[in-house]
């Protein structure tokens, strides 16, 4: 059995997998006594048992752990996506109230200016009257 570690994988990887190459390095160990051994002293089957139930344990381990962060990152990106979906749709509604209020704004000032105009130009008349009516300022 190659003792080394893989080239090329990360050191996380590694260590995640510790666990299992230990009892895989056990079991082999178990094995190789046995067959250089013979037959008496062969383990008894209660520790091959134990062997092989801890082997079969061990990526329990690690995979289930790897299994719910995978598939929290996958509920979190759909997540993302959905508000996402959601954000362009209330930014496209925000648009089109803008551009409602721009023309209301543009429709109301086409009506109001002209009623403004007219409104300042009675005041100025109202106040020339009101000037000539004045008893005393006639020069």
């Amino acid at each position: 059995m190659n003792d080394q570690p893989p080239s090329g994988v990360p050191e996380q990887q590694r260590s995640a997998l510790d666990p299992l190459t230990d009892l895989s390095r056990r079991v082999a160990e178990v094995v190789r006594s046995a067959t250089v051994s013979g037959l008496a002293r062969t383990p008894s089957a209660d520790l091959l048992t134990r062997y092989a139930e801890q082997v079969s344990a061990a990526p329990r381990l690690w995979v289930e752990p790897l299994r719910r962060i995978v598939d929290e990152q996958r509920r979190m990106a759909e997540l993302m996506a959905a508000w996402a979906r959601r954000h362009q749709e209330l930014a496209n509604q925000l648009a089109e109230s803008a551009e409602h209020l721009r023309r209301l704004s543009e429709e109301g000032a086409a009506v109001v200016d002209p009623i403004l105009t007219y409104a300042a130009r009675v005041s100025d008349v109202t106040d020339s009257w009101i000037d000539l009516l004045r008893p005393g300022d006639a020069s």
